[in-house]
């Protein structure tokens, strides 16, 4: 059976390292969280080498019939479920039926030749299927830390390869040769510092051979202790920590850290001494159930000692908890992870019965003092945007309307790692402050927002209805809780307020199924809206295809504190020499400043091609961070006019765009473009591609350029036209005048209108009446 292991050896030692390679440029990722043993971003999905692999070594084999067949589906079908959540994620219980479905899948060959009666077989049938999906998720959950699941799977297949040779099952000799080549091929791309991680394309490839395995040696006649002693360990430890967070009435979908690995490694434990320790655990065990084969009184005794590991297994980070000073609380199950502070906010108002839906009045309210009478406004936004607290606090200091934030999720209060600047950012500004808010709580991970299902907060409708609010504003209709709030509006009476960033579709998408569909479901919640709140032209025209009447549509633009950016600007622009001759930059040339994520869709390249074509007539400062800043730093290198600043938080920001001249955003798809607002405050003038969402409001009518998306040579004269003197200043006075239009009292005003319902009507002549 040398044959299988050498194939699967060769096979993951030669793709692994493109793969690692090919993940990272893809930007498939695991990003750290609280709950993550890591701290910086790696790739996922190096478990396709792992199953390649065990498949090559499969097929390379002797072993042929019905039981390779169960053992190619049982991992690939569970490894295709990982790889589609690693890719793009599955919610758990799609997830859960995709693989009880490939469980099913296998068992025409796991049952092939069984006999027996009917009862027998449809009660070992479903036995199997449960056993397959149990031990899969096991593996998925424990593979947690460094070389754990590489280790295991490497212990299993030695048991299985040895159990097929005593009792002569060439598929137990095969797939335990093949566990043995794909997992230690793995093995120095894992430990002792990752490179790549398995993901669950791996976790659960190695679960369903391993479970697989298990199934055909208890078929085989293998002892069942014998069978289980490499599964024992991670079986061990995932049905207690399960049973101890259902005792705890805790959401057992959600993330945790309390697997009892975890919480070794939080004791101090390095990841290699813990993976170690279970791999011992499991070899102990392991040993122990081979002497199932001899029988007779020994056999009772190494099930005791067998049961004794799990025991010193389980209660080890009890031991260690005084060794290591852990948290109290660690070694009950309650990791460091948990021990996060909360966000203070006031308490949830209290149930109340529920009472028939009516309409109330909006606006005055003789019998009540005048802060009473103010209309109560909900703001329903998904977590605290910087770009977003400064229009909290205005609405709130004007003061015709009492409103209330309501953040689904506290993303991004404390340091939060930011996957498009590929680190962790803390904004300089005040998140929280100057304005009502309470953080409503939400279902599964903290650090997960992605729609549909990242922001889930059933207490929402009870604290909408509760607060009893005059309006409800909603920011998107993505998330589940966007519609949740959308419903609530309607059943307590509340007048629905929509702002989004959406924009109205091109000819070649409005005839696809897919806006179809989407309008199907989308207008009539937009029909049936008060008011849809425009950010601009192109968000005003998708209301408008999406059957708005033209009085529900008000003016209500995306702007940021024009004032705090002006002052930046000015500021920017007196130590502009000192800053340009601390880069080693002429400060007698024009600056050019790109300021967004490096990542493919802003398109720097596609700026740096174009300033190639002006030959040093200008400098280019390009601020941000992400998968592209190596290449930008390469290319810096060799173009002394380059700078390369990396992340700058909102203060230097603004100081930067007052020191520059010209602020290019080339995106190749940007719903708005928040930082030309910015940039335009402080003194820049814009040059951005049509595919820009605010390049018909902020930019065109000479306040700015705008090029065709991708067109490099068009970039290049517009950045070039812009470096004459004379034409820059008649641009920048044109940009400071349109961002005026733009400001933080603009947008209150809408909303105050919308509230209020002094809706302006807009005849279909004239849509967005900003000009």
């Amino acid at each position: 059976m040398i044959v299988p292991l050498a194939v699967s050896l060769g096979v993951c030692v030669a793709v692994s390292p493109f793969l690692c390679a090919a993940l990272r440029a893809r930007s498939i990722l695991d990003h750290p969280n609280a709950r993550s043993s890591h701290t910086t971003p790696t790739p996922r999905g190096g478990g396709v080498a792992v199953v390649m692999a065990m498949a090559a070594g499969l097929l390379a084999s002797s072993a042929a019939g019905a039981p390779v067949a169960a053992l190619l589906v049982g991992i690939g079908g569970f490894a295709l479920v990982g790889l589609v959540e690693d890719v793009q994620g599955i919610a758990a219980l799609p997830r859960l039926g995709l693989l009880f479905a490939t469980a099913v899948l296998a068992l025409p060959w796991l049952l092939e030749g069984s006999t027996g009666s009917v009862l027998w077989r449809v009660s070992f049938a479903v036995a199997v299927v449960v056993a397959l999906v149990g031990y899969a998720n096991a593996f998925n959950f424990m593979d947690g830390i460094n070389g754990i699941a590489a280790t295991q799977a490497s212990l299993a297949g030695a048991v299985f390869a040895v159990a097929g040779s005593i009792e002569g099952v060439v598929v137990l000799q095969a797939g335990g040769m093949v566990l043995i080549g794909a997992s230690v091929a793995f093995l120095p791309f894992n430990v002792p510092s990752a490179r790549m991680f398995l993901g669950d394309v791996g976790s659960y490839g190695l679960g369903g051979a391993i479970a697989t395995l298990a199934v055909l040696a208890v078929r085989s006649g293998v002892p069942v202790e014998a069978v289980a002693g490499p599964l024992a360990v991670y079986l061990a430890d995932t049905t207690v920590t399960l049973v101890r967070r259902i005792a705890r009435h805790e959401r057992i979908w959600a993330g945790h850290r309390q697997h009892t690995y975890q919480q070794l490694v939080d004791g101090g434990w390095s990841h290699v001494g813990t993976t170690a320790f279970a791999g011992l655990a499991t070899a102990t065990c392991s040993v122990l159930g081979f002497v199932s084969f001899v029988g007779g009184p020994s056999r009772v005794v190494a099930d005791l000692a067998l049961a004794g590991v799990l025991a010193g297994y389980l209660f080890a980070p009890r031991v260690l908890a005084r060794r290591y000073l852990l948290p109290r609380g660690a070694a009950s199950g309650r990791g460091l992870s948990t021990l996060r502070p909360l966000v203070a906010q006031e308490p949830l108002p209290p149930r109340r019965p529920a009472v028939r839906a009516f309409r109330r009045p909006l606006v005055t309210r003789a019998n009540m003092p005048a802060e009473a009478a103010r209309p109560r406004l909900a703001i329903v936004a998904s977590h605290p945007i910087q770009y977003q607290v400064p229009l909290f606090r205005a609405l709130t200091d004007a003061g015709r309307v009492d409103p209330k934030v309501l953040f689904l999720s506290d993303f991004g209060v404390e340091p939060t790692y930011d996957p498009g600047f590929g680190r962790a950012v803390r904004f300089d500004v005040a998140l929280t402050e100057g304005f009502s808010h309470r953080f409503v709580p939400k279902l599964g991970a903290p650090d997960k927002i992605e729609p549909p299902f990242g922001l889930v907060n059933p207490s929402l409708v009870r604290h909408l209805r509760a607060g009893r609010y005059d309006a409800v504003l909603v920011h998107g209709y993505a998330q589940v809780s966007d519609w949740l709030a959308f419903v609530s509006a309607a059943a307590s009476g509340a007048r629905l307020l929509l702002r989004g960033e959406s924009q109205a579709p091109s000819a070649a998408v409005e005839a696809s199924w897919r806006w179809r569909v989407k309008r199907s479901v989308l207008a009539p919640v937009i029909r049936r809206a008060d008011a849809c709140l425009a950010i601009g032209q192109r968000n005003a025209e998708f209301y408008y295809r999406m059957g708005a009447r033209a009085d529900q549509v008000v003016w209500a633009p995306y702007s940021v504190d024009n004032e705090h950016f002006a002052k930046c600007g000015a500021a920017g622009r007196l130590g502009r020499d000192a800053e340009l001759d601390a880069l080693g930059l002429d400060a007698q040339l024009p600056v050019v400043v790109f300021a967004a994520k490096l990542i493919p869709r802003k398109r720097v390249l596609d700026l740096i091609a174009a300033m190639d074509r002006l030959d040093g007539a200008a400098s280019l400062i390009v601020i941000g961070d992400g998968e592209q800043r190596g290449e930008v730093a390469s290319l810096a290198r060799h173009r002394p006019w380059i700078r390369a600043l990396g992340f700058l938080n909102q203060g230097k920001l603004g100081t930067w765009y007052g020191a520059s001249d010209i602020v290019v955003l080339p995106s190749d798809r940007e719903t708005w473009g928040i930082t030309v607002n910015e940039a335009m405050a402080a003194g820049a003038v814009p040059v951005v591609s049509d595919a820009v969402g605010c390049a018909p409001d902020l930019v065109a009518g000479g306040a700015g350029r705008v090029f065709p998306v991708g067109d490099v040579v068009a970039l290049a004269r517009a950045i070039e036209d812009l470096l004459d003197v004379t034409t820059l200043e008649e641009a920048r006075t044109r940009s400071l005048e349109r961002v005026d239009r733009f400001s933080l009292a603009t947008t209150v005003a809408g909303i105050e209108t919308a509230v209020l319902r002094e809706r302006p009507r807009l005849d279909q002549g004239d849509r967005c009446p900003h000009r």
